[in-house]
């Protein structure tokens, strides 16, 4: 900030452009940037998309925590197991971290 309480831009304040690395625009950063959802699904490996459906189960199970929850938990994980490309075969890992399991002690 300057010494008038505004932004200062060379600061990167509102009125700058910098990218997570402080180049400028994100493009220039090398953020990624005017991919569709279905492109940015598929930079994960098979792998990466597990354990990304995996965390995101977790996360749904710590903050959508009971049963009045379940079904949106349930539908939520499988929309995200069917729009990463992964089997069906992962539903029930994914389901069980959703309500809970595997966080024991975290």
């Amino acid at each position: 900030m300057d010494r008038a309480g505004e932004p200062d831009e060379q600061a990167g304040g509102a009125g700058a452009a910098v990218g997570v690395t402080g180049e400028g625009t994100p493009a220039e950063s090398g953020c990624v940037t005017g991919l569709s959802e279905a492109v940015i699904g598929r930079l994960l490996s098979e792998p990466g998309r597990f354990a990304y459906a995996a965390l995101c189960g977790g996360a749904l199970g710590q903050l959508f925590p009971g049963d009045e929850h379940r079904q949106f938990r349930s539908h939520t994980v499988c929309s995200l197991v069917s729009w990463l490309g992964l089997s069906d075969s992962v539903l029930p890992v994914m389901e069980a971290f959703a309500v809970g399991l595997g966080w024991e002690g975290a």
